[in-house]
Parts: C-alpha cells; sequence; structure tokens
C-alpha cells in the first residue's frame, strides 16, 4: 500500500528490466490474490552505474519510471579501476571526459524523455560537479546527511 518505488542495481540492459519487472508484477497478483486486496503498482527505476547502462540509456527509459546515476561504481567500472585497492586508486577520476560524457548523456537523454533523474554518490557532495550537473538539467542529488546543509546553501547560489 501506498507509493513504494523500486530502484533495481547493476541493470546492463533493458531485457533484466523487462524481467525484473514481470517478477515484481506476478508477486503483486499474488499478494492481491492471497490477501484480497488491490496492491498499489509501485515505480520501477533503475541504478545507473555501469557504463553498458549508461550507454544504452535510451533502450531502457522506455522500461524505467526513473533513473539515479551511481557516480561511485560508474567511475570505477568507466575506468577499469579499483578506489580501494591503494595500487591503483589514485587513477579514480571523476572528471575524466569518458565518465562526465557518460553522466552527461544519461542526464540529457532522460531529461529529453521526461523521466526523472539523479545523481548520488561522491561526486554528488562535489560542488563544482553538480553545478555542471544542475545547469544542463539535474534537479535530484541524493548527498551524506552530513553534507546536506553545505549542498543546499551551495546549491542556493547558483544560477541556472
Amino acid at each position: 500500500f501506498g507509493n513504494v518505488k523500486i530502484m533495481l542495481p547493476l541493470i546492463t540492459d533493458k531485457e533484466e528490466v523487462i524481467k525484473a519487472k514481470q517478477l515484481i508484477y506476478q508477486s503483486i497478483n499474488i499478494v492481491s490474490e492471497k490477501y484480497g486486496c488491490d496492491v498499489n503498482k509501485p515505480s520501477i527505476g533503475a541504478m545507473i552505474e555501469v557504463p553498458s547502462a549508461a550507454i544504452a540509456i535510451e533502450s531502457l527509459i522506455p522500461h524505467i519510471d526513473f533513473a539515479s546515476l551511481g557516480t561511485n561504481d560508474l567511475i570505477q567500472y568507466t575506468l577499469a579501476i579499483d578506489r580501494t585497492n591503494n595500487k591503483v586508486s589514485h587513477l579514480y577520476n571523476p572528471g575524466h571526459p569518458a565518465v562526465q560524457f557518460l553522466i552527461e548523456k544519461v542526464i540529457r537523454s532522460c531529461i529529453k524523455e521526461q523521466c526523472p533523474v539523479s545523481i548520488c554518490g561522491e561526486l554528488a557532495n562535489d560542488i563544482r560537479q553538480t553545478k555542471k550537473f544542475l545547469k544542463i538539467g539535474l534537479r535530484e542529488v541524493s548527498t551524506n546527511v552530513s553534507d546536506i546543509l553545505k549542498m543546499k546553501e551551495a546549491i542556493s547560489k547558483i544560477e541556472l
């Protein structure tokens, strides 16, 4: 009951979304029949955190209600580095042109198709990056609780 949103993690293509939605709706039907009540259908979204999902975002959008850019994993997978490994963590670069291209592609594609999109991860706490993404149309940012006031103040000063 109520408004439920389900975000599917590590999506790589539309077939995974289609299959997940089938299973979710099948489960809703079972619960509805078992308890004799109507169950609201949830909004289904995808965490865009692997390059294949970012590249193929246009094929995912018709099958999702919202998207969230998971920047920590997207950066790591795009640059083929482990940010927790001290030997290569210095290569973790949110400003890398490939990372920036993928993030901007997802934001622009979602906006074009009126699919709500948000951004989360450490990159969402970087006001310079967030400012750039807000200027191209991003309107939702998920940040650490400890950074909310700092981000809110910084965002309030941005002219769009």
